[in-house]
């Protein structure tokens, strides 16, 4: 299990490692890939490996405008890069200090003075420091303060696009979530809570659980209907989810996200739990009432049904 650490620890408790730097939104394949080589170094060298990340986005500190929208929230951030297998992960809060840090400065007090990095992996097209320095400048670095860099090789899967944060940001944005899969090597999903609802579901037929939206920069995929799986103590449940403004039933602009789970019947209520978007199913629509609205919903019900317990989902 991955133990973390942070910069605010007396540096004796860092050991000679091998590390790499950086955001790792989403840990997609790419990110995967390159933890696997941090690893493969680190046995090579006889050390621990290390991943350092920020709890907050390095943007919104150099840009006070800049809202994102993000794939993973930092707790899932730090479940899935824990399943990478590096040793040990290093959280950073980024400051207006820190954005003003060149390349040299931040391998020198961090990497060397504070974290005692001997090698450093770093991704192929990666640059960081306020100079924005890339491999070939961090190598002259390195051998002034004992540190070996390295540059990880590109992710590649057959003919497949370039793998990027922000090519998975497009999937999701678009609705394609079996892109997204493909992509990021895991479901899309989020944590929420769920919280009371209008209990207008249950008067149909059709029950739902309402989840809390607000107070995250987690990016939501467009409006519309999708197969799911929700994750309710470790237990897994299928569903249809509706995202959206419900505009049906609701005058509202808010947007919701509603789950009916197939074949649920328990209060959950107040419950965190987490959902797995696995494929689109239609778009938000409005209905000429609360007739035709439930039989498209018992149509969607039977579509889910067939996505996620009869066909290929990835």
């Amino acid at each position: 299990m991955m133990e973390w650490r942070t910069d605010q620890m007396n540096p004796s408790v860092f050991a000679p490692c091998v590390a790499t730097v950086g955001f790792f939104d989403g840990v997609h394949k790419g990110h995967q890939y390159l933890m696997k080589q941090v690893r493969n170094v680190a046995s090579r060298l006889g050390l621990p490996s290390m991943v350092i990340t920020f709890a907050n986005h390095p943007r919104k500190v150099t840009d006070a405008g800049y809202c994102p929208r993000l794939l993973t929230t930092f707790d899932e951030k730090s479940r899935l890069l824990a399943a990478t297998g590096v040793d040990y992960g290093c959280v950073l809060t980024f400051t207006p200090a820190m954005a003003s840090l060149t390349a040299e400065a931040f391998m020198h007090e961090y990497l060397q003075e504070r974290f005692h990095v001997k090698a450093l992996v770093m991704g192929y097209d990666h640059r960081f420091g306020s100079d924005r320095k890339g491999v070939e400048a961090c190598r002259g670095y390195g051998e002034q303060y004992g540190i070996q860099v390295y540059a990880a090789d590109e992710y590649r899967n057959g003919s497949q696009c370039h793998v990027s944060s922000s090519t998975a940001r497009q999937a999701v944005m678009a609705g394609d979530m079996k892109g997204a899969y493909r992509l990021l090597g895991h479901p899309y999903g989020l944590e929420a809570v769920v919280v009371d609802g209008q209990h207008l579901g249950r008067t149909i037929g059709f029950p739902t659980a309402n989840l809390e939206l607000t107070g995250t920069d987690k990016l939501l995929p467009c409006d519309g209907v999708y197969a799911v799986w929700m994750w309710i103590d470790g237990q897994r449940y299928a569903g249809m989810a509706n995202l959206g403004q419900r505009p049906t039933v609701n005058d509202s602009e808010k947007k919701t996200l509603e789950i009916h789970l197939l074949d649920f019947h328990q209060n959950i209520y107040g419950q965190k739990v987490q959902v797995e978007f696995m494929e689109y199913v239609r778009a938000e629509q409005k209905f000429e009432g609360l007739d035709a609205l439930t039989r498209a919903l018992e149509q969607d019900r039977e579509q889910v049904r067939q996505i996620l317990f009869e066909k290929k989902q990835v």
